[in-house]
């Protein structure tokens, strides 16, 4: 476990519960690129909004900005996901992807 952290091998789903307005936490993922989905919920002491996002391990230090920026002290956890078929995940592009399809002309 500690090799995967110090790699950042992964997915990891986090789920924030708000109690008051979540709008703002989610168009801020949103306009990152992460999806979303949030529900309504029934916390302790009233209503909730509970949003769930997929992230990349290597993607949880920018998405715990995001959530820290925009409602914080909010609370959050941060799971490990076995496997994920299919969602929405920003596309960052690096050096290596970037040049391992570009063929340079003579």
């Amino acid at each position: 476990m500690v090799i995967e952290d110090k790699l950042a091998i992964g997915t990891l789903v986090i789920r924030i519960i708000l109690p008051k307005n979540a709008e703002p936490l989610i168009k801020s993922l949103q306009n990152s690129g992460y999806g979303v989905t949030y529900v309504d919920g029934h916390g302790a002491t009233g209503p909730v909004f509970v949003i769930y996002t997929v992230v990349m391990r290597k993607e949880l230090d920018q998405v715990i900005r995001i959530i820290e920026a925009t409602a914080p002290g909010s609370f959050f956890t941060v799971e490990e996901l076995r496997s994920v078929q299919q969602g929405i995940f920003p596309v960052r592009n690096t050096r290596r992807q970037a040049g391992s399809f570009v063929r340079k002309s003579k």
